[in-house]
């Protein structure tokens, strides 16, 4: 069931698109469309960080754009976008514990300050969510879900958007629907000039 009814304009209005759209894949604004209308991602945090990549805004939260090196998608790159929510903030906080000693370094501090389980516990909760929130957004290293793009003629051409793997996934299946979706409104993209 389709919520908005926008023409294509209103649409590449409402997404703040218009400057490069001849650049953005039909798939992604239908992904846009989609996240509008289940209300499950916030799509200004996509295109906001589009227009950061278009240089349009000067600032971004989230970490530098990145070439993929391995895979089907080697050659094209990819920049994260934070949504904000729990679940994002969650796995951005478990970059603090995935380094080797880290929260046993933490407690060790904190237990040296007190011993009373409650003290122990908000200044533990303290310590890991609020310290490394302002880390994070200190280096603006804020990690989510992908937008992936390619570069040609010095330009970027906006493929899709793609929940973050982790280390060691495969991400050829990603490849294999960005292509079906995308190559035949951008074929110069799919060819081995991108690798």
């Amino acid at each position: 069931m389709t919520k908005f009814n926008f023409s294509p304009t209103e649409e590449n209005e409402f997404f703040k698109i218009v400057e490069f759209r001849e650049r953005v894949s039909d798939h992604l604004v239908s992904q846009l469309r989609e996240m509008l209308e289940e209300g499950r991602v916030h799509t200004e945090a996509v295109v906001d960080e589009i227009r950061y990549l278009e240089g349009l805004r000067d600032r971004t939260r989230t970490k530098k754009a990145k070439k993929f090196s391995g895979g089907k998608l080697k050659g094209f790159w990819h920049s994260h976008f934070f949504n904000g929510d729990v679940s994002e903030q969650a796995k951005n906080y478990m970059k603090l514990l995935d380094k080797e000693g880290a929260f046993e370094k933490i407690y060790r501090d904190i237990l040296a300050k007190t011993n009373d389980p409650m003290e122990l516990s908000r200044l533990l909760a303290e310590r890991i969510v609020a310290q490394q929130y302002q880390d994070i957004n200190s280096a603006k290293s804020w990690t989510g879900n992908w937008i992936i793009y390619a570069k040609h003629n010095d330009k970027n051409y906006y493929l899709m958007v793609a929940s973050h793997s982790s280390p060691g996934d495969d991400t050829d299946p990603l490849y294999s629907e960005m292509k079906s979706k995308c190559e035949s409104q951008f074929p110069f993209l799919f060819s081995n000039e991108n690798s």
